[in-house]
């Protein structure tokens, strides 16, 4: 999630406000996507480039697809993906959809808010579809305000339809935004976090 940035950024605090301004700008992008009739399928931290200004840019397009008029979903066709952030329907039966999409934004910002933690660290990836289908979700992170773990939950309902669009997230985010408590401004970072959690296999 970095790109062109200059050595002395890296110690820049990553405030509340900055983790839903990016949230906003990536919501933005993806509606911009599915306006255009397409759906990612790899929405990720790691295809999220930032530039010299902190804007976000959404990349890698390689599983990107255009979505027929005749179809609500894509289906997959024999390429590895990246299970952690796909919803049950598509470790399922490989169908994505914008809201396909939602969730894996969900799962972004859980990237975002623990400062690049890998999801569902400790899971059995054999198992997660199963868990996912019983209701588990990946807990809420330390230094996650309330309306953010939210945000999170709802990208992470069960059910497509129940998922909300991009435009609404990225409008409920933009009124988070002017609601930001000065208590909550910086991170605290917790010492004994897990926050960069990393696995030899990412994508799986």
């Amino acid at each position: 999630m970095l790109e062109n940035r200059d050595e002395t950024d890296v110690g820049k605090v990553i405030t509340v406000e900055k983790q839903l301004i990016f949230a906003i700008q990536i919501a933005y992008g993806l509606e911009y996507l599915s306006s255009r009739g397409f759906v990612h399928r790899d929405i990720a931290a790691r295809n999220i480039m930032l530039d010299s200004q902190e804007s976000c840019k959404i990349g890698d397009f390689g599983l990107a697809r255009e979505l027929g008029d005749d179809s609500e979903n894509y289906q997959a066709q024999g390429r590895k993906l990246p299970l952690k952030w796909m919803p049950p329907e598509a470790i399922a039966n490989y169908s994505f959809s914008t809201a396909s999409d939602v969730w894996s934004l969900g799962v972004l910002f859980y990237e975002i808010v623990t400062l690049g933690a890998t999801p569902y660290a400790g899971w059995i990836v054999a198992e997660l579809l199963t868990r996912l289908k019983q209701g588990e979700r990946m807990e809420r992170p330390d230094n996650c305000s309330d309306h953010s773990y939210e945000f999170m939950r709802v990208c992470w309902s069960e059910h497509p339809f129940d998922r909300p669009t991009f435009t609404e997230l990225r409008k409920h985010q933009g009124e988070l935004l002017k609601e930001v408590n000065v208590d909550e401004y910086y991170l605290k970072l917790n010492a004994n976090a897990n926050y960069f959690v990393l696995e030899s296999n990412a994508s799986d």
